[in-house]
């Protein structure tokens, strides 16, 4: 019997807001396919970093997609051990999470605008920057990046 060697990929993930990136999901597609051959749903860690395991050697477009930031898209070339990944930038102000950052993320904001943590209305998809209010800060994150799409693999 022969053993395959563990294959993993560890993600960097950036954002403007800080490094806690709560929960991602991570699709692999092979090139030119819009069907993934891998889809992992890793915490991130305080560090900005969150890993997979068990991924074959190969090519592979990957999207990276958390909650109230738009996806991105690269391409990794996994080989045998740790294979680092260095995600650009997230860029948040997707409120509602479709990917696009439109009036309805600002009307999800707007909403909640001034409002804190445990306050009736709070909605936390508009608190961008996790400080458990929804601040002048937030506005500028969505603002930032107003009318934008996520990548699509």
């Amino acid at each position: 019997m022969t053993l395959m060697p563990m294959r993993h990929l560890i993600f960097l993930i950036h954002c403007r807001t800080g490094p806690i990136i709560p929960q991602l999901a991570v699709d692999l597609f092979q090139e030119g396919s819009t069907t993934a051959v891998y889809q992992f749903i890793p915490s991130g860690s305080t560090t900005g970093q969150a890993s997979v395991g068990g991924v074959a050697t190969g090519t592979y477009l990957v999207a990276v997609k958390s909650g109230k930031y738009l996806q991105r898209v690269g391409v990794v070339t996994v080989t045998s051990g740790d294979n680092t990944v260095d995600v650009e930038e997230l860029l948040a102000g997707d409120s509602n999470n479709d990917n696009t950052e439109t009036l309805e993320d600002f009307s999800i904001l707007a909403a909640s605008f001034n409002l804190e943590l445990g306050e009736a209305s709070y909605n936390p998809s508009a608190d961008f920057n996790g400080d458990g209010a929804v601040t002048l800060e937030d506005f500028s994150l969505l603002a930032s990046n107003f009318n934008v799409e996520g990548e699509a693999p």
